[in-house]
């Protein structure tokens, strides 16, 4: 295995410096904030060219923030922070106070922050999977501008994002969404209570007061792909109609009946075809029972 052997480390509070650093290392300098995501890469040796690694701490991304329209929520905000806010309490984003509060233990939450859970881009942490269905948006910076992008095109792949040598994820833009009855649920299974997922599920839906049935529906699926992936067909079929274990199963079955999920050496494709529906259905239902009872 390759050894890690960096030899310069950058606090620092200027973010021209920051950003220069990064622009002329490329790959061999790295953004670290909480260091957990950083660790794991590290001690896997998957980063040994990187000689400069770069804090992004001291750069006043600490933050929740409100108007009428989002919330901003800055990188370097803590899972914990974010957990203690009240925010995944709030109607529509509660998918967001489920997925955190599966990242264990403790210790990890009071460390890790938001911008480091979304730019390891690993299959397998849960954060991404319930942002995305809230439809969380980036804001960038990059040397003296920032720019927007959305969540849903910033992976690509395994490990891989949208951000270029010398941008900085600033913050997590979530928008509030008005004029329904907006609900959202998170689910996973995995090994154990604190173990990564073998899959996870996010769902935001709105109802119609009157009949009940779904106005609307948004359903990702973690841990299934290098990056996870939405349920086009899930949706299409239950918006109309009010959810039901059968109608949910079946859609889960013919959206993902022809993709080859990505196995592990604790679920096989066979194995996560036979409970991604099961995923699906409680995630759905978790949603729909809490458009219910508000």
């Amino acid at each position: 295995m390759p050894v890690f052997r960096p030899n310069e480390f950058l606090l620092s509070k200027d973010k021209r410096e920051v950003i220069q650093k990064l622009k002329s290392e490329g790959k061999r300098a790295h953004i670290i904030a909480g260091g957990t995501g950083f660790y794991e890469l590290a001690k896997r040796g998957y980063i040994p060219e990187v000689k400069s690694i770069v804090s992004i701490m001291e750069l006043g991304l600490n933050y929740i923030k409100e108007d009428s329209n989002q919330i901003a929520v800055g990188a370097t905000t803590t899972l914990q922070e974010m957990l203690d806010s009240g925010i995944g309490a709030r109607s529509g984003f509660e998918a967001l106070g489920d997925a955190l509060r599966e990242i264990h233990p403790v210790q990890v939450r009071n460390i890790a922050t938001l911008g480091g859970e979304i730019c390891i881009s690993v299959p397998i942490v849960d954060l991404p999977t319930a942002l995305l269905a809230l439809e969380a948006t980036l804001k960038v910076i990059k040397d003296d501008q920032e720019y927007e992008t959305k969540l849903g095109v910033f992976f690509i792949d395994a490990f891989l994002t949208k951000l270029k040598y010398g941008e900085i994820v600033k913050e997590v833009l979530l928008p509030k969404h008005e004029g329904g009855n907006y609900h959202s649920a998170f689910t996973k299974i995995g090994r154990a209570s604190y173990d990564f997922n073998l899959i996870n599920c996010s769902v935001l839906l709105s109802t119609n007061s009157s009949t009940q049935k779904l106005d609307s529906i948004i359903v990702y699926v973690g841990g299934i792909g290098r990056k996870p992936l939405r349920a086009p067909e899930v949706e299409k079929r239950l918006v109309g109609r009010i959810p039901d274990e059968k109608a949910i199963i079946d859609s889960a079955r013919a959206n993902f009946a022809k993709t080859n999920l990505l196995p592990s050496v604790h679920g096989s494709n066979e194995y996560k075809h036979a409970i991604l529906p099961i995923v699906i259905r409680d995630c759905v239902m978790k949603a729909y029972e809490r458009s219910q009872a508000s």
